[in-house]
């Protein structure tokens, strides 16, 4: 099918006027998003939210407990509360004391995970929005500057986690093993947010297009069967220690980017696309119109019946 929209179709680039627009479009979405997101996990330091009762350990046992219960069952939020397990039975075999801690680096984790997690919500309502309009190459805009924004997201990881690696778990504690552990992966973390970042977004467009089911099978078999294995056999076979977990986690992270990035850019017809949503969206519309005339009969057979009844009567 064509572009109904004369602006934009499949022989010419966007113009910057039109990507500035759609930059701003999608961050109008994913900033209040992203502030909700750190507004919600704000609560856990101190004061009389969770954990205030909890100073044993400050609010990295805290914020552990609340990747342990994160919501959601895909197979990265699965591999990160494995990882969470594997760094306390790693602490405790190195004889830390203090091996809660040491998980404080799961922090670092969850905050910057809710960048992209937003990002990807935003770009799924965009690129959904602009087939359903029958719009496919804006809605390929949509996808290409939320992809955009999150390769620029994970470089700005990777930038803050190597510069603060050695001052990052001073936060938490003042443990020396502690310490020297979180610097050792903090360059680690930086990476895998590189790969994290554009593959939770691709996969929001891939929701956009009604295509979760992809998505779901590459993280399936990236964070499983890749990631899973990498992490067991790096840390405790080949007894590389705590940054083999993580070096798990970034192999898994790596197939799953690259695998999203494939599906999104290379095999991805935006026209079917939009052809597609036409016929789900014509498939929708009919079941509410029949349903809709349905009523209708059914109202018009109650005012006949009523009418007749006063008839009667009078």
């Amino acid at each position: 099918m064509g572009d109904k929209d004369p602006e934009f179709s499949s022989h010419k680039f966007p113009s910057t006027s039109q990507v500035v627009e759609e930059v701003k479009e999608l961050w109008s979405m994913a900033l209040p998003v992203t502030a909700m997101n750190f507004n919600g996990s704000g609560s856990t330091w101190g004061g009389d939210g969770v954990g205030a009762d909890e100073p044993e350990h400050g609010g990295a046992d805290v914020w552990v407990r609340l990747v342990m219960e994160e919501e959601g069952d895909d197979a990265e939020v699965g591999l990160r509360r494995r990882t969470v397990q594997w760094v306390g039975a790693f602490a405790e075999a190195c004889g830390a004391e203090l091996s809660w801690d040491m998980l404080g680096v799961v922090v670092t984790t969850s905050m910057m995970y809710t960048v992209p997690m937003a990002l990807a919500g935003c770009v799924s309502a965009r690129v959904g929005n602009e087939l359903g309009a029958a719009k496919p190459y804006k809605a390929k805009l949509a996808a290409v500057v939320a992809l955009g924004s999150a390769f620029i997201i994970g470089f700005i990881n990777v930038t803050w986690t190597v510069i603060l690696r050695e001052r990052w778990a001073g936060l938490f504690t003042e443990d020396k093993l502690v310490n020297s552990l979180v610097a050792s992966v903090m360059p680690i973390m930086g990476l895998c947010e590189l790969g994290n970042c554009p593959q939770t977004t691709g996969c929001g467009i891939l929701r956009g297009t009604a295509r979760p089911v992809i998505g779901a099978h590459i993280n399936l078999g990236s964070f499983y069967f890749v990631g899973t294995p990498v992490a067991v056999g790096l840390a405790f076979l080949f007894e590389v220690g705590f940054s083999g977990l993580w070096f798990g986690l970034l192999s898994a992270q790596v197939a799953c980017a690259v695998s999203i990035l494939f599906v999104v850019l290379v095999r991805t017809d935006w026209e079917r696309e939009a052809s597609r949503a036409e016929k789900l969206n014509g498939v929708e519309m009919g079941g509410v119109r029949v349903k809709s005339s349905e009523n209708d009969d059914e109202t018009n057979k109650l005012l006949v019946n009523g009418s007749e009844g006063k008839a009667e009567i009078f």
